[in-house]
């Protein structure tokens, strides 16, 4: 819809100043009102929309719309604040399930994690209510509707993140108290984290009996490039092995003090068994690779060496990820 073809309410006149204001959005239609707020900026016409979509009802901008909008921020804001208070709870009962083995590395890195990671929740939720008792009075004083739609909408957009995170964080905090309550769940995820390092290994050995092949090109991937990269995730498994070991000594000695028995035996042969797989993936690696290979990337590989060299378990695995993808970028630029 035009504005030639839109007639206001009785009583309401669009004046000059009105164009230029989007103060005067009350009661136009949300197609009117965007391409009044479009004309005052240089400002893409489908965020606008959404924007005023927040202050509408029935396609029209009301001051029913931005009050209904204003009291339902007030949930949303809410929702946040109580998933957090029930994490704070749930991370009490895990500090309480934890104390026979709190002086571990393992337990007592993860809940010091925990509870940055809860912090860092709370300061971020601290400010909702006074940024929507802000709104109100703006909306009050009568400024800008669409700067302030714009603003219970990014308010609301921060509020779901944080209902979203806290959600992601209460459930770590729950399924780490339910493994120091029942070992043998965490017997279960040890198990499934070495069955992700022994395909891992598989694969590696895969990769070396091609390049080892002078039959096999590879395919579309250089073999320079493919032996560089089964090279960085051989020097990262060792940090996987030494990670899985480190939640293996919390694990024995929570055993331990309940006084079950020793469940971590299959542990230990199975780790023994893929690092000698995994000292032999190396001296492939090794007796494979050719001089303009190291030439190319062994800075690369060692650099990235160096880096792992910092990292002590428990890992922290996403930071260890970013830095696997920044040495790949470098081995690919290299070609």
């Amino acid at each position: 819809m035009s504005n030639a073809s839109y007639n206001p309410p009785f009583g309401q006149s669009i004046s000059m100043s009105q164009e230029d204001d989007t103060r005067g959005l009350i009661g136009l239609p949300v197609e009117v009102a965007t391409e009044r707020v479009v004309a005052r900026g240089d400002r893409d016409p489908q965020r606008v929309r959404e924007v005023l979509d927040e202050i509408s009802e029935d396609g029209t901008i009301t001051r029913a719309a931005l009050t209904d909008g204003l009291a339902d921020l007030s949930e949303v804001i809410t929702a946040p604040e109580s998933r957090i208070e029930t994490a704070r709870g749930a991370l009490s009962d895990a500090r309480e399930a934890a104390k026979p083995v709190a002086d571990t590395e393992t337990v007592r890195s993860r809940m010091e994690t925990f509870e940055a990671e809860l912090s860092a929740l709370e300061d971020r939720v601290e400010t909702f209510e006074s940024n929507r008792s802000s709104l109100v009075r703006r909306a009050r004083d009568r400024e800008d509707l669409y700067v302030i739609a714009g603003a219970i909408g990014e308010l609301r957009s921060r509020a779901v993140t944080a209902e979203e995170d806290a959600d992601l964080l209460l459930a770590e905090i729950e399924t780490f108290e339910r493994k120091l309550c029942d070992p043998s769940e965490w017997v279960d995820e040890l198990n499934t984290d070495i069955d992700a390092a022994e395909a891992a290994i598989e694969e590696l050995i895969e990769i070396t009996g091609g390049l080892s092949d002078p039959a096999d090109d590879g395919g579309e991937v250089d073999p320079a490039l493919r032996w560089a990269d089964a090279t960085l995730q051989h020097h990262m498994q060792r940090l996987l092995f030494a990670d899985i070991r480190t939640e293996r000594d919390a694990l024995r000695q929570l055993i331990a003090h309940e006084g079950l028995a020793n469940v971590t035996d299959g542990i230990d042969a199975r780790l023994e068994d893929l690092e000698t797989l995994r000292a032999g993936v190396g001296r492939r690696l090794d007796e494979v690779s050719r001089p303009s290979w190291r030439e190319a990337h062994g800075e690369t590989i060692e650099s990235f060496a160096r880096v792992l060299a910092e990292f002590d378990p428990p890992v922290n695995w996403a930071t260890v990820q970013d830095e696997l993808r920044t040495h790949r970028e470098r081995i690919a630029d290299a070609g």
